[in-house]
């Protein structure tokens, strides 16, 4: 530490005109305004965050309320390119030589203000998830226990028929909950970017077939119209990942009716058409219907509201597109558009 008098022996007091030019070149905003309210003046970052190419701001009314000194001023600007910024604002009242004035200071905060809403979209993103996962999980989990119960009190007293219904009451009740479980677990890891596409180019029906026996809502009638030579180029997992979710959505709004799986290959595209005969969907929800935990049969429990923000999601990493269409006379149809790792766009696999 210098000793005070050496120190001030050595030290030339800025003029104010060099004291300007570092409060001109300073981070943050710097705004003098006279007791009028009138700027008498503005560094450079001031004019850039409340200016105008064509109004100096110098002479012109500031504009803010100057009274309150005590906190800082969370405010909006609108940048010269039309963008709009978050700044906070800070006052101190000085003496001048003909009365009082302000300086203001404007630090722009779009950084933090942007982090902290992510910050609560993630937290609430956390709750959603929470509380959806809770609600599905609640029914399967009881019917699980009252199976399992029923037949560890009643083992020998049930006939073989009894039995064998009441595992498979069991067998898929835990279907149910993997289910569940799985659809949060890809929604939580791509809101934290960790879903990475892995092409591999692989066959559509083959991945249908094989997918089918672990599905945990299957369609009571299906019928699957897919050519043997259609192919998508996506990770299998997250292929299955599409097909699955949509076919899941069809057996909870179309139970009873038909189910229709299409594919087919032009060149560079797979089109891969599931179709139901449920209510269909309104044309004015057709694209909301994709939207995150959007359910549009309020009346129903069933449902994550997930399953389609997924399909969505995964296809548009791939590149591909996704859409809801009417389904004649009734139902849905809901059409990919998915890569197929040809480049021929002259063949033509189809059914």
């Amino acid at each position: 530490m210098l000793p005070i008098q050496d120190s001030e022996s050595r030290v030339t007091p800025l003029d104010p005109a060099e004291a300007m030019r570092f409060v001109d070149r300073a981070p943050d905003g710097v705004v003098m305004v006279d007791e009028t309210g009138v700027i008498r003046y503005a560094n450079q970052v001031a004019r850039d965050m409340l200016g105008s190419d064509t109004t100096p701001l110098v002479g012109h009314e500031f504009g803010f309320p100057l009274g309150d000194t005590d906190r800082a001023l969370e405010i909006e600007l609108r940048g010269r390119d039309g963008t709009v910024r978050a700044a906070e604002m800070r006052l101190t009242q000085v003496g001048t030589a003909t009365g009082a004035g302000w300086v203001v200071a404007v630090r722009d905060v779009t950084g933090r203000v942007e982090s902290a809403r992510r910050a609560l979209e993630a937290i609430q993103q956390r709750d959603d998830a929470l509380a959806v996962t809770s609600h599905e999980l609640r029914n399967p989990l009881t019917v699980l226990m009252q199976a399992s119960q029923a037949l560890a009190d009643t083992w020998d007293e049930l006939p073989a028929i009894r039995r064998l219904e009441l595992l498979r009451r069991v067998n898929r009740q835990i279907f149910l909950i993997n289910d569940t479980v799985s659809r949060v677990l890809d929604a939580a890891r791509m809101d934290a970017g960790l879903f990475r596409p892995e092409p591999q180019r692989v066959l559509l029906l083959d991945l249908v077939l094989d997918g089918l026996p672990g599905l945990a809502e299957r369609p009571d009638r299906l019928r699957i119209d897919v050519d043997e030579r259609a192919c998508v180029e996506l990770d299998p997992e997250h292929a299955w990942t599409v097909v699955s979710n949509l076919l899941v959505n069809a057996a909870t709004h179309a139970p009873h009716g038909e189910v229709v799986v299409e594919g087919s290959t032009s060149g560079r595209w797979t089109t891969l058409v599931v179709s139901d005969q449920g209510p269909g969907v309104p044309a004015a929800d057709r694209h909301r219907v994709f939207d995150r935990y959007t359910r549009l049969d309020l009346s129903s429990s069933e449902g994550t509201g997930l399953g389609l923000w997924i399909v969505k999601s995964v296809v548009e990493a791939y590149g591909g597109e996704v859409w809801c269409e009417s389904q004649e006379p009734v139902g849905a149809r809901f059409v990919c558009r998915l890569p197929s790792g040809g480049d021929d766009d002259r063949t033509d696999h189809g059914s």
